[in-house]
């Protein structure tokens, strides 16, 4: 809509302004060109449905400054932009009229300021034609009918402007002049940041919705590999004592790891995509109130790499846990106490300095929460194992008063050696998840 304007003159209320105004805008000095601009909000009624649109009526004969969504005209018609011009008639996406039922040329209704008229013509906006807008709820037609059929005749609603080349402060002091206190002078794609803003809170929390969803899905798929990791290591240890190196049970486990993870990453994307359709596919009311927004799913490759990829490193990363504690020596030789000691000194050292990572966010760049929220949570991971040890110190001396054989049970099969990897596994993802 904007095309190569700089400065608009805007109405500060839906009957917009005298277009008088556009007449003084061409007047002043130093003005290239300036496009008129009618906004009304309608709804289309078609035979299967209504749809609410942002009616937009502009001038063809300015394509520059009002830019080529309003001075769109038919493919291969014989109508310049001057006889377009004076066409009685609205041009609507073609999603649109294939789902009210609306054919090519066939009148159809329209229903704007408390009234409905029959609009003789409707032409298809393909996508080729008007590009991303083609999913959005909008309508064009001409200045002149779309001042009827709104029943604000001689009035539009904006003033797109373009100045000549080194006068831009010039010309905006002299829209300053005429537009006094009855108009707003912003720039030409002030509405852009205006629903940055306005849509700053639904993608903030949508972001970091994402991030949670995302961080406990890599944690329940790696929590989920490593529930197998004894029958893992069990395997790896019995290639070792065939003769086989420490690369070739590698392979072996980074087969298993792309297979199940890449299953499971597929199986997880097409569960995603259609709750994504059916539980998260309404815009924001206030939104929508204000903005022509369409209800387009916007999903690129890279978001679907990025979450296909993180599934299948999940999947490595826990399949490849067994060769950490069997290691490219003999299979049946444990790692000496000083070593695994050491392991632990370094992973909770890691973990205090991830802790203290991100309560530095939270007291100085709050603005980071992302970056706070993963350091939170890796910060979680490696202390885990720190606090189920003290954990389970703590509760030693009080399961010796105690004449049921259940809570020993339990506390044995917590500090067991071999049971330690799914007890870390469930113990993160409810603390992950939490």
């Amino acid at each position: 809509v904007v095309g190569e304007s700089t400065f608009q003159v805007a109405a500060r209320g839906a009957d917009g302004f005298d277009a008088q105004v556009l007449h003084d805008v061409r007047g002043l000095r130093g003005v290239e060109d300036a496009a008129p601009v009618l906004e009304a909000r309608a709804n289309v009624i078609g035979p299967t449905g209504r749809r609410s649109v942002q009616l937009f009526g502009g001038d063809p004969r300015s394509p520059r400054t009002g830019g080529p969504f309003l001075g769109w005209s038919p493919p291969d018609s014989a109508q310049h932009a001057e006889g377009l011009s004076h066409e009685r008639g609205v041009a609507l996406p073609e999603p649109m009229m294939s789902a009210l039922g609306i054919l090519p040329g066939t009148p159809f209704r329209l229903e704007t300021g408390g009234r409905t008229v029959e609009v003789p013509l409707v032409l298809p906006l393909s996508e080729d034609a008007i590009g991303p807008l083609v999913d959005s709820p909008v309508a064009i037609a001409p200045l002149a009918y779309a001042q009827e059929i709104a029943h604000m005749e001689g009035r539009v609603s904006r003033v797109f402007v373009q100045p000549q080349n080194g006068r831009e402060a010039q010309v905006e002091a002299g829209l300053e002049r005429l537009a006094g206190d009855r108009l707003n002078v912003r720039t030409a794609n002030a509405d852009v940041e205006i629903f940055e803003n306005a849509a700053y809170p639904t993608n903030q929390s949508t972001m970091l919705f994402s991030v949670f969803s995302a961080l406990v899905g890599f944690l329940f798929a790696f929590s989920a590999m490593l529930l197998t990791a004894p029958q893992r290591r069990s395997l790896v240890a019995d290639m070792r004592m065939a003769g086989h190196t420490a690369w070739s049970c590698a392979q072996v486990l980074l087969f298993d790891a792309l297979v199940l993870g890449g299953l499971g990453a597929l199986l997880g994307l097409a569960i995603g995509d259609q709750i994504s359709r059916h539980l998260f596919g309404s815009v924001p009311g206030y939104l929508a109130f204000a903005f022509p927004l369409g209800d387009q799913r916007i999903v690129t490759w890279q978001n679907v790499v990025v979450a296909g990829g993180a599934g299948v490193l999940a999947a490595c990363f826990a399949l490849l846990a067994p060769l950490r504690d069997i290691g490219f020596g003999h299979p049946l030789v444990r790692r000496a106490t000083a070593d695994r000691r050491r392991s632990r000194a370094l992973l909770a050292l890691a973990g205090v300095v991830s802790l203290l990572v991100t309560t530095l966010i939270v007291t100085v760049f709050p603005g980071a929460a992302v970056v706070g929220i993963v350091m939170l949570t890796l910060a979680l991971l490696l202390l885990l194992p720190l606090l189920l040890r003290s954990t389970t110190a703590l509760l030693e001396p009080l399961l010796r008063d105690m004449r049921s054989v259940v809570p020993t049970l339990a506390f044995l099969e917590l500090r067991s050696r071999s049971a330690q990897t799914r007890t870390l596994a469930v113990a993160a993802t409810g603390a992950i998840a939490v």
